[in-house]
């Protein structure tokens, strides 16, 4: 078995100029508390149900319990935004509601929904992260509901008032909703279960399941399939056997400097061979030019929507630089037994504390091409593009 490396991919890849870290230790971040909610028709008698359409998108459409005395201060928009306002450029939220306590002596609490059309395929939980490093916050407790759905609390201070936030973010398709009760620290004894079950009311009315971005279908001949976001460019050497095959795709805007590789080798299960030994073989044999191999760190489950695609626990490893100048990097590797083939998947990417956000999405990409891997490709869609035929790029070749 033979491990290959485009030496112009390696050298952009991993090559890059110093970076300052920028992470967080998700691993710290405790789990919400549970509250003690109150009866549910005192909730009721204490909140008014309110259901808005912003821009008059279906998916956007929100309903929830709102305090009884509140009012709003951002009326929902109506019409549709143009094109700059509709992508709400580089990830800035635009607020589709925003709603107020009644005026006291102290700072009132208030509600903001705001909207973001999303480019790149990412979960509810990693889009949410990069938000509040990008914003400066740093959440106290976290609970990821599901892909598309991560709740949160943390404190954000405004002037000399300390408010306690306490979100809901949904992926809907491409985009994601953000809702936010901010509480002012003092009112903490009195509001605090209100608060939690005003935004346990929350959701989004019509859930679409859409992607985030289209995809597109890479076909190893007729022998394997998979699916990746359109964000990746494919590229692969000349096939020359269907024992052995190897498929390279990018990211990013220039291809001898990616922002992330994804390399995929596909074995038949026909050759004298077992999934142990082209594994060892390959650890053996993996060698990265300025870089050594560092500690494991995590192991992830994916899953897999064909019954006979088997996977093993996908692990990430950290990949240590020799020169301290150069930047952090992430192996992950997945390894899948199918019906016929054996399969290796590597994804080489920013560290998570260099670039959160490129990480995120890296990853995310990375898993929706291991659990989209198929012998068969039912969809029988003959307008999808298989492996391009082209000789491969200049590599450095490690052996066995």
């Amino acid at each position: 078995m033979k491990v290959c490396f485009s030496l112009l991919w390696m050298i952009g890849l991993l090559c890059g100029m110093p970076a300052l870290a920028k992470g967080i230790d998700l691993k710290g971040i405790e789990p919400l508390q549970p509250v003690e909610y109150m009866p549910e028709a005192e909730f009721l008698d204490k909140t008014k149900k309110t259901d808005e359409t912003p821009f008059g998108d279906l998916y956007l459409e929100y309903k929830m319990q709102l305090p009884r005395d509140w009012t709003r201060t951002v009326d929902p928009p109506k019409s549709t935004p143009d094109a700059t306002m509709k992508r709400m450029s580089d990830r800035v939220l635009g607020i589709i509601g925003e709603y107020i306590s009644p005026p006291t002596f102290e700072s009132r609490s208030y509600i903001s929904i705001e909207a973001l059309e999303l480019d790149h395929e990412i979960n509810a939980r990693n889009w949410f992260v990069n938000f509040i490093l990008a914003e400066g916050y740093a959440p106290t407790a976290m609970t990821e509901v599901s892909e598309q759905e991560v709740q949160a609390i943390y404190v954000d201070v405004q002037g000399d008032t300390s408010f306690i936030v306490r979100l809901k973010a949904i992926v809907n398709g491409p985009r994601v909703v953000l809702f936010r009760y901010y509480m002012p620290q003092e009112n903490v004894a009195t509001e605090r279960v209100m608060q939690a079950q005003v935004v346990k009311s929350f959701q989004l009315v019509n859930p679409e399941t859409a992607t985030i971005e289209s995809r597109k279908t890479f076909a190893f001949l007729d022998q394997s399939f998979f699916d990746y976001p359109a964000s990746w460019t494919a590229e692969s050497p000349r096939l020359r056997s269907i024992d052995r095959m190897r498929a390279q795709l990018y990211t990013g805007v220039r291809r001898n400097a990616p922002d992330g590789q994804v390399t995929i080798h596909t074995i038949s299960r026909l050759l004298d061979t077992t999934l142990a030994d082209e594994v060892k073989a390959y650890r053996q044999k993996l060698k990265i030019p300025g870089f050594t191999l560092g500690a494991m760190i995590e192991k992830i489950q994916y899953s897999n929507a064909d019954p006979a695609m088997e996977f093993t626990a996908t692990e990430v490893y950290r990949l240590v630089p020799e020169d301290t100048k150069m930047r952090g990097y992430e192996l992950a590797i997945s390894v899948m037994k199918g019906s016929e083939y054996f399969y290796i998947m590597t994804l080489i990417t920013h560290a998570r504390e260099e670039d959160f956000y490129q990480w995120a999405r890296n990853m995310r990409a990375f898993r929706i091409m291991a659990e989209t891997m198929r012998r068969f490709n039912d969809g029988g869609d003959d307008d999808r593009p298989e492996a391009p035929d082209m000789p491969p790029p200049a590599a450095t070749r490690v052996t066995p």
